[in-house]
């Protein structure tokens, strides 16, 4: 029995997904796990829901296609000595979209976060609402899947949330991180926005690029949504460790 749990999860490693890894840095990026890896302090991660997998049975669309970790990484770190909640969408899983399992986890994530009073990151890799699960709504019907955004009200001002984006951030990813004290975006990668292009195409019939819609200018020197345009995702990192520095891990801690 630990022998398959150890195997099946080796296949969700980077080590495990060969093709995805390579088509990942293909476009110039890393992978969800070598980002957790370069915030984190090494050896520091404790992954949960790793084993996680999408409800396939509910609809037509999903069957077969499979989605290591339904597509999110999420666990408790530490970053420079302090903990925190740490959530990764995977770009090489459906496009880093968020399916029902995946956005429970990141509910959960978010609801430690909470409560033991640690700082949230979340790092947003992907295209929000998975269309392959369906279109009804009825797992999002409470408003963010079971009032996520609640529990973010509730997180503001009690330990801070970051969010940093590392490429396409539409929908639910923009939402989220709307929410958040610091947003940063990579350079000429990163997106941020309700819809992506052609949605917009499809709805009003204007032609627009991701970067003139929502790249990291855009809402760094115009709109003010992001907070710091970054050159690299390791500057995007390193600007992560400096902002939570600069905090206590709670508004109940002393100021540093």
């Amino acid at each position: 029995m630990f022998k398959k749990i150890e195997e099946a999860k080796f296949k969700l490693t980077d080590a495990g997904r060969p093709e995805a890894v390579k088509k990942q840095h293909g476009i110039g990026k890393l992978t969800a796990r070598e980002r957790i890896e370069r915030l984190c302090d090494p050896g520091s991660f404790v992954e949960y829901g790793m084993l996680a997998t999408p409800p396939e049975a509910e609809t037509e669309a999903m069957r077969g296609l499979g989605a290591p970790a339904d597509g999110v990484i999420t666990g408790i770190a530490k970053i420079e000595g302090r903990p925190a909640a740490v959530s990764c969408t995977d770009y090489t899983v459906l496009g880093g979209s968020y399916g029902t399992v995946g956005m429970e986890k990141t509910y959960r994530l978010q609801d430690l976060a909470l409560k033991h009073g640690i700082p949230t990151v979340s790092i947003g890799d992907g295209g929000g609402h998975r269309i392959q699960e369906g279109l009804d709504g009825r797992h999002f019907a409470s408003g963010g899947t079971r009032d996520f955004f609640h529990l973010q009200a509730r997180m503001s001002g009690w330990a801070p949330m970051v969010s940093a984006m590392m490429g396409p951030g539409f929908a639910a990813a923009s939402n989220f991180a709307a929410q958040c004290d610091f947003i940063s975006m990579v350079k000429g990668i990163s997106t941020m926005g309700i819809a992506g292009p052609e949605i917009v195409k499809g709805a009003i019939g204007q032609e627009i690029t991701k970067e003139e819609l929502g790249g990291s200018r855009f809402h760094c020197k115009v709109t003010g949504m992001a907070d710091l345009e970054c050159e690299s995702e390791d500057a995007c990192f390193d600007a992560i460790r400096r902002f939570l520095s600069y905090l206590p891990t709670n508004a109940g801690q002393r100021a540093l």
